[in-house]
């Protein structure tokens, strides 16, 4: 657990009877910049054993790297990755996942959100078409993003505030950087949506 479960704690655990040790969450990148915070988080107390160092990420190279890190720098067991954690400041880079829960009961599962600034487009404007860029005809639900920032085909569910746009697939382009636009059925919609901070949840 962050925040709680330091070299102390472990050690009080193992001498109360705990069999197994694991650290707190450990930043990748962090230790890939080589943190010197992060890398007090490895500390571990004299006989730490079986213990295991647990970290998160969402970058393959630097996951490998950090690893590598981890075990050469603690002499640990085991390496955790945690792949789950819900809370936000995790979660906004894409580093956790968690659930949504809808207003019917249903929940939906996401593996990582971004924080990005939506705008809105509709046909007949600004040279819009009726096709998208995968080839497919536009619709509600259908976004354009920048697909090196957010790949093509790629499920999403959009929040801006306490407005709702809802399920979303990456069929278009024409953005660049952190941005979506968002379709809607009419220009008056994408008068009165204007220019956002939005949320992306990228669902399973």
């Amino acid at each position: 657990m962050a925040g709680v479960t330091d070299a102390a704690f472990r050690q009080i655990c193992s001498e109360l009877g705990a069999g197994y040790t694991i650290t707190e969450l450990i930043s990748s990148k962090a230790l890939c910049y080589h943190d010197k915070k992060t890398f007090s988080l490895l500390t571990q107390f004299p006989g730490e054993h079986p213990a295991a160092v647990q970290i998160f990420g969402s970058d393959p190279v630097c996951m490998a790297e950090a690893a590598q890190i981890a075990m050469e720098h603690t002499g640990a067991d085991i390496l955790d990755i945690n792949m789950g954690c819900p809370m936000p400041k995790i979660v906004k880079n894409s580093d956790g996942s968690g659930y949504l829960l809808m207003q019917s009961g249903d929940a939906l599962h996401f593996t990582g959100s971004m924080e990005v600034k939506c705008t809105a487009y509709t046909t007949g404007y600004d040279g819009v078409g009726t096709i998208t860029a995968t080839g497919t005809t536009v619709a509600r639900g259908c976004v354009a993003v920048d697909k090196s920032v957010i790949p093509l085909g790629t499920t999403m569910f959009i929040t801006s505030g306490s407005y709702t746009y809802g399920m979303s697939h990456a069929e278009d382009t024409g953005v660049r950087g952190a941005k979506i636009d968002l379709f809607m059925d009419t220009y008056d919609e994408c008068i009165q949506f204007g220019r956002r901070n939005s949320v992306a949840y990228f669902l399973d």
